[in-house]
């Protein structure tokens, strides 16, 4: 029996923290011997009464946690040993308990879904660690997860793999609510572990199991054979699919990595806090209007915010955007603020009357940005809004913080101009790309142009703004590289190989795939060794937008299976399948497969801003067209990353090449 102030080697027992299926767990303090300090550490007693723990499995599975620690989401083993008929784990000391025990302080759940999805964001960065290092834990569940503050530390390295092969323990090991399908018949993966991150993510949001019954055994059948509950209507949809998907039964339409589903979730983080930003801006400012009239009028203008409200000035030289003044935030307020008050209640008919005749006089002067619309239907307006009383100018003009709700209620458009802008005229002095004979086999020619690169929209800042590029004459690639043709490069080069590839191989039946797990280097030496080099951004973007600078390759219009993006698939699939998405120069799979290095560093465009996560950093270079599991709103065209040119996962990350024509 255990008790407080016991001494076991350098550790005196200080308090009981809890028990398990195998043993106890401790509070600890260490003495140093030539200080006058102490530490304080987790010790875990495993009971090995009748030799139900195979040691040499044991110290084989420290061995690999050690190996595995050293990551801010994973808690590290420091020691094992024996002590009388227990086998000791000693780890660090999370003082703020489990994530079952922060659960349980919010019904169970969490106390939002933003800090839901914060905390799993960092599970699923634990997670992708051990998988790097070849550790599947196996046993993951909120009991396992503890927390510092309120920053997840994985723990537990799997007692399951320690118990003897004889032991009867066998037969009850495991935490069946969170294992997948495929672990009831002994199967494990990576995607083991992902499965439990989605039955986790799920509790988080609801309070509750997606599966459930009275018995293991039916409980086993129900993950097995049924669909999980369905979540709460009111869970978003981009939300929804990353919990579906990694909770698929079949393994290859599962999240294939946990970089993928921290990706997805990535993307689900920065649209909900766009949305409590937004709901925020708008509440203070209706909280202080007589006659605020609906509650739900806030949460009506937050979605369609959200959706993508268009700034019709997107199209404007940067010298002639009104809205040029305004930081993002700026325009981000008062476009929230002014659909708020359009919907929430009119301030008289002659004010309506005025805003109305003001807009379409404007309309007349400014091409039509046709993405980004409401999904009551394709109405855009130009929002102003009241702040403080104040009065926003643009245009020369005042436009009251106020829309009229009664247009957009019965579907009319406010705007009398073509939905068809006509293409930018050709740059002069640009030459093509010159005679045919010159043009590689597996690239396309693309003659300079000029074309609006960027967005004023404001859902990701370093979109913003947008701005007229000129684009001299230029070859790329028709398809990202693949495998194979990355295969031939390292024959030839003895480059280093992908971390995926087994024995210098890329995986069987793949040679079509796009190539990924390369860095910036890795890509910036294959162009060197083929004679070509990485596109430059404003080069990417052309290709993907063409002169109309379409908001996808195929259009203006989202369309679904047009891209490898969205759900269409949960891995990657061979270059080009997705053919009704090309490019208007003839380029596939610019959106999706895999993100796309280009040779350019990472900054905010001329007047742009850059997001506070951005700021400061360095050794960044730009991915372009994001990867298979981006989410449809962060599948666009205009869409930018900046990511570390080495040293980093590349999981999700390929390229293409481009080359100077006539050379």
């Amino acid at each position: 029996m255990l008790e407080k102030n016991d001494k076991i080697r350098d550790y005196t027992l200080l308090k009981f923290l809890g028990k398990g299926q195998f043993g106890e767990v401790w509070l600890a303090e260490k003495q140093l011997q030539f200080a006058n300090r102490s530490f304080r550490h987790a010790l875990k007693f495993l009971s090995n009464i009748g030799n139900e723990i195979d040691l040499q499995s044991a110290e084989a599975e420290i061995d690999t946690w050690i190996e595995a620690s050293g990551h801010p989401n994973v808690m590290s083993v420091l020691d094992m040993f024996s002590y009388k008929k227990h086998i000791i784990i000693v780890s660090e000391y999370a003082e703020g308990g489990s994530l079952k025990r922060w659960l349980n302080k919010s019904d169970g759940k969490a106390p939002s879904r933003e800090k839901a999805v914060n905390m799993m964001l960092g599970i699923l960065s634990g997670i992708e660690h051990l998988h790097s290092r070849n550790v599947v834990h196996r046993d993951l569940k909120p009991d396992n997860i503890l927390l510092q503050g309120n920053f997840p530390r994985i723990t537990d390295f799997g007692i399951s793999r320690i118990v003897s092969t004889n032991s009867m323990l066998t037969k009850v090991v495991g935490s069946p609510a969170y294992m997948s399908p495929e672990s009831f018949d002994g199967i494990k993966s990576p995607q083991t572990d992902i499965w439990s991150a989605g039955v986790i993510l799920y509790e988080m949001l609801t309070g509750d199991l997606p599966f459930d019954s009275e018995t293991i055994f039916g409980l086993a059948a129900a993950i097995r054979q049924e669909s999980a509950k369905p979540l709460p209507d009111d869970i978003p949809d981009a939300l929804r699919r990353v919990v579906d998907t990694a909770l698929q039964k079949n393994l290859d339409k599962r999240f294939q990595t946990a970089q993928g589903m921290r990706t997805a979730l990535e993307h689900v983080a920065h649209d909900l806090k766009v949305r409590s930003k937004t709901k925020a801006a708008i509440t203070e400012r209706l909280d202080n209007m007589d006659g605020y009239p609906d509650p739900n009028a806030v949460t009506e203008a937050v979605e369609d915010n959200v959706s993508g409200l268009s700034i019709i000035t997107s199209a404007l030289e940067p010298a002639e955007d009104p809205l040029a003044h305004l930081d993002a935030d700026s325009v981000e307020t008062n476009l929230s603020l002014g659909d708020a008050t359009s919907n929430a209640g009119s301030l008289g008919k002659k004010r309506e009357t005025h805003v109305e005749n003001e807009i379409v006089r404007l309309g007349q002067q400014i091409p039509e940005r046709r993405y980004g619309m409401s999904p009551r239907g394709k109405r855009v307006g130009l929002l102003a809004a009241v702040a403080g009383g104040g009065l926003l100018s643009v245009f020369g003009f005042v436009l009251l913080g106020i829309t009229f709700s009664s247009y957009f209620m019965s579907g009319k458009s406010f705007l009398p101009w073509s939905s068809n802008p006509s293409p930018a005229p050709a740059a002069s002095g640009i030459t093509p790309c010159g005679p045919e004979k010159n043009l590689p086999s597996e690239m396309v020619c693309v003659d300079g142009g000029e074309f609006t690169m960027g967005t004023a929209t404001w859902k990701f800042k370093e979109e913003m703004p947008a701005h007229r590029v000129t684009v001299r004459p230029y070859y790329i690639d028709i398809y990202e590289v693949t495998n194979e043709k990355y295969a031939q490069f390292v024959r030839e080069t003895k480059h280093p190989v992908p971390p995926s590839w087994k024995n210098s191989l890329y995986p069987a039946g793949q040679g079509q795939f796009p190539v990924v797990g390369v860095s910036w280097n890795d890509a910036s030496d294959y162009a060197t060794w083929a004679k070509k080099r990485l596109p430059t951004e404003d080069e990417w973007e052309f290709a993907a937008r063409g002169l109309d600078s379409l908001l996808y390759p195929w259009g203006n219009e989202w369309k679904s299976g047009y891209a490898n993006v969205n759900g269409a698939s949960v891995a990657f699939t061979e270059v080009g399948k997705f053919k009704e998405g090309k490019s208007p120069f003839g380029l596939f799979d610019m959106i999706g497969n895999a993100g796309e290095w280009t040779n350019d560093d990472f900054r905010a465009y001329p007047r742009g801003p850059l997001s506070s996560e951005n700021e400061g950093k360095t050794n960044q270079k730009t991915i372009r067209g994001n990867d298979y599991s981006a989410t449809q709103d962060f599948a666009t065209a205009t869409y930018r990353i900046g990511y570390p040119a080495k040293g980093a996962d590349y999981s999700l990350t390929g390229f293409r090449c481009a080359k100077n024509p006539g050379k």
